[in-house]
């Protein structure tokens, strides 16, 4: 076959692609935008109680601000041991910290509640905030390391001539590592705000909670649609504010960097090291040895296992297969967001990571129950893969665009002004230096999907129940030998996607240093 007709062959499949994937999140924010706008107008005093929104809006804000400030103080104090210091084993804790950063939140809620249950906690926000805040600590971590390595070693070093560490950690390193810490806060409370589940479990009424209720009990959207609203409104300022700057993927120039120098503990950094591996193992230890009482023996487990191990195998099949539609649709999009079509594709992305979770699954339901074409999805698994792209397409897509901001600008436009399409640009620009970027990306979207309750609650068809909702509904009963067993079982389907990232992280760095020592015309 010629090659003319193969590109334009494969052209048409990316277009085609993109806007199908494009076009099912569009019609989603349609969709809830038009069904909520008419509920409200059929029923805006039942539905808009100011003295409610007023105590949801409180709840909502505490909740989320806990969150987000334990998170971010533990978190700098993690990727700061992880990221800078010469802690011995340092390496063993940032593998630690991505094992744990990969767990589900239903997961550790099932190690959490079998110590300590739900109860203790009923009805406490700070309660439900120092949770969502613990929980995320690793994630957190993991991004201000990055942010912390990522300071120029030189301005360091000039700052280091004139002031201690202290004074160098404050005026130089957090000043030039903001964007991490921004990104890991505004992350966070995304994360926070968007989802139910401690919040349903500890009984606190925030507006993701309060989307699900009222759906349950009156049946309409417009109440969801307005508690997705004011994040809404946040993130649209954000793409006003940022626009194309946040968006442009080229930008990196030709500058050379070096890392900065590794903070020296001196001779206490083997009992600081202790200190902090015993801390970690009394942390895990109750949990574990909890879960493990509600088992029982080995044989119960096993037992039990046997029926729960096709739920999460068809889970995590699932999730694998929206998040390879979320990478291919960010690397296809990595091109066009420096075209002209930049503030659609733009907007479509903020909006669909604006809409919480149970807005989506409802959106979802309401669309495809009902005969027809659309009706054919309401029964099967194929509507839980559209929730999950329409959930996490846009962090996909921002990851993947985040990455190809550090290819350098000017071979983009060479390939330009020689003629190149986008998919031309995209195959040799883009894709040989994006694929590391596009395989961690793509397992962190699968264990977000894998985890994903909040939309997953309202889509999932009788006989394809997720691991996520089982969870859910055990758990607003109790701890017992089922949900111990799940939980277990979720742990090791995680624990194997995190030694194949480890895997593929190692043969990246590998392959790069290699790249760095043989000249590309003699490694092959």
């Amino acid at each position: 076959m010629p090659a003319e007709p193969v590109r334009s062959a494969l052209r048409a499949a990316t277009v085609g692609g993109c806007g199908l994937v494009l076009g099912s999140a569009a019609l989603v924010l349609a969709s809830a935008a038009a069904r909520g706008t008419g509920d409200l107008l059929r029923a805006q005093q039942r539905v808009i109680d100011y003295a409610r929104w007023t105590e949801l809006l409180a709840n909502t804000a505490v909740v989320v601000g806990t969150a987000v400030t334990a998170a971010l103080v533990l978190g700098a104090a993690g990727g700061l041991l992880a990221g800078r210091c010469d802690l011995p084993g340092r390496r063993g804790l940032t593998a630690l910290l991505v094992l744990a950063a990969c767990v589900p939140i239903h997961v550790a809620m099932v190690f959490l509640f079998a110590l300590w249950p739900a109860s203790s906690m009923s009805g406490s926000t700070v309660a439900a905030g120092a949770i969502y805040g613990i929980y995320y600590v690793p994630l957190c971590a993991l991004l201000l390391a990055v942010g912390w390595r990522s300071v120029p070693g030189e301005l360091e070093d000039l700052a280091r001539l004139d002031a201690d560490w202290g004074r160098v950690l404050l005026r130089v390193t957090l000043r030039c590592s903001w964007r991490f810490v921004a990104a890991a806060g505004l992350l966070i409370g995304w994360l926070v705000a968007t989802d139910f589940t401690v919040s349903d479990l500890l009984g606190v009424r925030t507006f993701a909670e309060e989307t699900l209720t009222q759906y349950v009990l009156h049946g309409e959207a417009g109440g969801p649609l307005v508690s997705g609203l004011p994040l809404l409104l946040v993130l649209a300022a954000l793409l006003l504010v940022g626009g194309r700057r946040v968006l442009a993927p080229a930008g990196a120039t030709g500058t050379t960097y070096r890392p900065p120098a590794v903070v020296r503990t001196g001779r206490g950094r083997w009992w600081l090291a202790a200190v902090v591996w015993a801390a970690i193992g009394l942390a895990c230890a109750g949990p574990a040895w909890s879960v493990a009482a509600r088992i029982g023996s080995l044989a119960r487990f096993v037992e039990r296992a046997w029926g729960f191990g096709r739920t999460v195998l068809e889970t995590g099949l699932w999730a694998a297969l929206a998040a390879a539609v979320i990478v291919l649709t960010g690397l296809a999009l990595v091109g066009a967001l420096r075209g002209r079509w930049w503030w659609l594709i733009g907007a479509i992305l903020v909006g669909s990571l604006a809409l919480p979770g149970p807005v989506v699954g409802i959106t979802l339901n309401e669309l495809t129950n009902r005969p027809g074409w659309l009706g054919a999805l309401h029964d099967g698994p194929a509507l839980l893969v559209i929730a999950y792209v329409v959930r996490f397409l846009a962090l996909g897509v921002l990851a993947l665009s985040a990455a190809a901001r550090q290819v350098p600008v000017e071979l983009d436009d060479h390939a330009r002004l020689d003629g190149a399409d986008w998919l031309t640009r995209l195959r040799v620009v883009y894709w040989p230096p994006l694929r590391p970027a596009a395989a961690v990306t793509w397992l962190v979207v699968v264990i977000l999907c894998f985890g994903e309750i909040a939309a997953a609650k309202f889509v999932v068809a009788p006989g394809w129940d997720t691991v996520s909702v089982l969870a859910l509904g055990f758990l607003h009963a109790r701890v017992d030998s089922n949900l111990a067993v799940l939980a277990v079982l979720s742990v090791v389907w995680v624990a194997g996607m995190w030694a194949v990232g480890m895997v593929l992280l190692r043969a990246i760095g590998a392959r790069q240093a290699l790249r760095r020592v043989v000249p590309p015309d003699q490694s092959a």
